[in-house]
């Protein structure tokens, strides 16, 4: 499981105020015309996959799911509670 230092935790919370689709780790992917969920892991050049959704909360779902996966505790998530990352869309 990957830890959090504090000022990844920072960069997590400034994506969620700068992103258009108002969740950390979702983009719009005009091309497929879905919502993209990816995730940084700190230490790895790319993103993981998440998983994609026709609608931004149902990607911010998938996201979440997997940031606990990969963080626990630790993870920073779009809801916080673990009871609405159950049903998926």
């Amino acid at each position: 499981m990957a830890t959090l230092l504090p000022e990844d935790r920072a960069r997590f919370h400034r994506d969620r105020r700068t992103n258009k689709t108002g969740f950390i780790g979702v983009t719009w992917k005009a091309r497929e015309g879905m919502f993209v969920a990816r995730i940084r892991v700190p230490g790895k050049k790319e993103k993981v996959w998440c998983g994609s959704s026709k609608t931004a909360k149902g990607a911010a779902i998938k996201y979440d799911i997997k940031a606990r996966e990969l963080f626990g505790v630790d993870a920073v998530v779009n809801f916080p509670e673990p009871a609405l990352t159950e049903t998926r869309e």
